[in-house]
């Protein structure tokens, strides 16, 4: 009898894998891994807990302080550029001050309370 081609993929064992089918799934692996690390999220630091994350570097990239203020960069460059969130040019490069993002949150629950 002859085998189905291709065998299922419950048939096929890690030694019978093409080299190519091996390093697809490294690189999959290796994206994976990328898109963990840069989207790791901000954890806050309250009272005596340390702050990981982007949250614990003083200045921020507008991807960075998007992803901590969960929205999208379209959303934060018009408040930047409007000067509601203070930030500062290095070289090419736009850095928002974290300290900045938290005064930033502070004046707008207190708007939305006081409303």
């Amino acid at each position: 009898m002859a085998k189905n081609f291709p065998p299922d993929p419950i048939d096929i064992t890690t030694k019978q894998r093409t080299r190519h089918e091996r390093h697809w799934q490294q690189g999959q692996t290796r994206i994976s891994q990328r898109k963990a690390s840069s989207c790791s999220e901000a954890v806050v630091a309250v009272g005596n807990v340390e702050a990981s994350g982007p949250a614990s570097k003083l200045l921020v990239s507008p991807q960075e302080a998007a992803e901590m203020l969960s929205v999208d960069r379209s959303t934060l460059y018009p408040l930047l550029m409007s000067g509601e969130i203070p930030s500062i040019k290095i070289g090419r490069s736009r850095r928002i001050p974290v300290s900045a993002l938290e005064q930033w949150i502070e004046n707008e629950l207190n708007q939305q309370l006081a409303a």
